[in-house]
């Protein structure tokens, strides 16, 4: 059986390669969406963008990282809406490890309760789905430098 997915990315086909160097987060930006396809775009995407990017599938799988290797990770980029764990669930188990990391959540649907959340919690983006690369450069450099 095969899957074909539409990836939440959309724009234009100009070159989004940018000059990181002025501004370089001190380690590696964490993409977490339970959907392998998905995940690994949004890694390439960061990568084609001039960011480092590891991109992880599973909840757990990310939080097994960070504690590993705190500091390895200067962002968290994540879904909102995962299976086994949502992504405001994950990122407070994230920051219990590290709670200075800034997270950007993306999501398709965002409803009344997750925006009053998010408005509670501090160094925490929002990211709609779909998004074009520069609707991800901008917010990730926002919340990396900002």
């Amino acid at each position: 059986m095969s899957v074909n997915h539409r990836i939440p990315v959309a724009g234009d086909r100009r070159d989004h390669t940018m000059d990181v160097t002025a501004g370089s987060p001190p380690g590696e930006i964490l993409f977490v969406d339970d959907e392998e396809p998905i995940a690994r775009l949004g890694q390439d995407l960061l990568d084609l963008l001039g960011f480092k990017a590891a991109a992880a599938t599973s909840p757990c799988q990310a939080l097994e990282w960070v504690r590993a290797e705190p500091g390895r990770f200067a962002l968290l980029v994540v879904d909102l809406k995962m299976a086994e764990m949502n992504g405001l669930d994950l990122a407070a188990a994230i920051r219990q490890v590290r709670p200075d990391l800034p997270v950007i959540l993306m999501s398709g649907l965002w409803d009344s309760n997750i925006i009053q959340e998010l408005r509670a919690v501090k160094r925490v983006w929002s990211l709609s789905k779909p998004f074009t690369a520069k609707d991800l450069e901008t917010t990730v450099r926002k919340a990396l430098f900002s």
